[in-house]
């Protein structure tokens, strides 16, 4: 998706939407509270303690990787709208007077650690995309795991080159179950390396939101693909 320059003029609507894109994009639409678009409701309440059917209670759901996911997907927000204040002082709006140099100069200063930080967080899953392994990893080569992988890609959780396209809670529940179907761990073990490494994932990452989902008892609101890719 788009990155703005540092210079960006937009609305905070403009913000909320590029951010809302950026989250499905990163953390899947799981991480979208619920609304209406195009006669559907999205999003569910992902980082909340839900009823049994879904709908919000208060209080903070449970689980380290969600919580982590929630300051990641708000720390961007926050840079955008801090970015956005400069921007706007910069350009003179809604100023009774001018800023003298020096002021002027510590505003781009600031802007410029913002703006890092800022590319630092979005690009962080663009870098581990280009770093692509060579090949697949021999334990999801053979004929029944090739199988299992293109009927993935099928169903739009991943693109040709292996991209993965709906979340990481998603993509453990993928690898959780594609680890058992091939009998990749030992015992009742799951292996998540091969994934980790297929799907340039940080190590445990897979891990840690498999036991987030089944602290919570909530699977992904579109866990039903994966289940097409076993049937």
């Amino acid at each position: 998706m788009e990155i703005w320059p540092i210079d960006f003029d937009k609305t905070l609507k403009e913000i909320s939407e590029w951010h809302d894109q950026w989250k499905e994009e990163r953390f899947g639409s799981d991480s979208l509270n619920p609304r209406e678009k195009d006669g559907q409701t999205r999003g569910t309440w992902r980082y909340h303690n839900k009823t049994s059917d879904g709908r919000y209670l208060y209080g903070v759901a449970e689980g380290e990787s969600l919580n982590d996911e929630k300051a990641d997907s708000d720390k961007v927000l926050e840079l955008l709208v801090r970015i956005k204040n400069i921007n706007d002082r910069l350009k003179g709006k809604g100023l009774s007077q001018h800023l003298q140099w020096k002021e002027r100069e510590q505003l781009k200063g600031e802007r410029e650690g913002l703006y890092k930080e800022f590319l630092d967080e979005v690009q962080a899953d663009i870098v581990k995309q280009q770093q692509k392994p060579q090949q697949i990893p021999p334990e999801l080569s053979t004929p029944e795991a090739k199988l299992y992988l293109d009927k993935a890609i099928k169903l739009g959780l991943m693109d040709s080159n292996y991209k993965w396209l709906k979340g990481l809670q998603m993509l453990a529940c993928f690898a959780y179950e594609m680890s058992k179907r091939l009998k990749l761990g030992k015992g009742e073990r799951i292996s998540w390396k091969p994934f980790e490494t297929l799907f340039s994932v940080e190590r445990n990452k897979l891990r840690l939101n498999k036991n987030d989902i089944e602290k919570s008892g909530q699977v992904p609101k579109e866990n039903y693909l994966i289940d097409k890719v076993f049937e």
